[in-house]
């Protein structure tokens, strides 16, 4: 259900404001064109154990087609890390520091991954479901619509 809710209400390409601290941050859709190692030394106690270079082709937002480079450290704990490979769809979080942008990594772009997955549950809802699947996804869409633009505006307003 929850993927039918970031498909009904995300776009494709990812670019929201939102405030922190004070500070604009702007998302943008990326592709990582090269990775650079970096050498550090491995520092346990800093929690650092790498760091790379990345190359990144902005894909969405106002600066569509520009090429950036972003340092992307690497922690001792690897489930946290987002270690991309050259290819990969990244989401960029684009801030401004004295007057400079600034380029992190924030995330794996799986919107394209969540679309498959969604169509193949609502496909299979209608292969296996037949009217009953129709009227299952009518009530999945019904009530996406209603938490979102009904119940979150609420209690944000509140």
């Amino acid at each position: 259900m929850m993927t039918f809710g970031l498909l009904l209400f995300n776009h494709a390409s990812v670019v929201a404001a939102a405030k922190d601290g004070g500070r604009g941050v702007e998302y943008v859709n990326g592709t990582v064109l090269s990775i650079l190692e970096l050498d550090v030394p491995e520092n346990k106690n800093m929690g650092v154990r790498g760091k790379n270079l990345v190359t990144i082709q902005i894909t969405s937002g106002e600066e569509v087609g520009k090429t950036v480079q972003s340092i992307n450290y690497l922690s001792n704990q690897s489930l946290f890390d987002i270690n991309p490979d050259p290819g990969d769809k990244i989401i960029l979080a684009v801030s401004e520091a004295q007057g400079t942008k600034q380029y992190h990594i924030a995330d794996y772009n799986r919107f394209s991954s969540l679309t498959i997955l969604a169509c193949a549950f609502a496909l299979s809802l209608l292969l296996l479901g037949m009217k009953i699947g129709i009227k299952t996804l009518f009530v999945i869409f019904f009530s996406i619509f209603l938490i979102f633009k009904g119940m979150i505006p609420l209690i944000l307003n509140y």
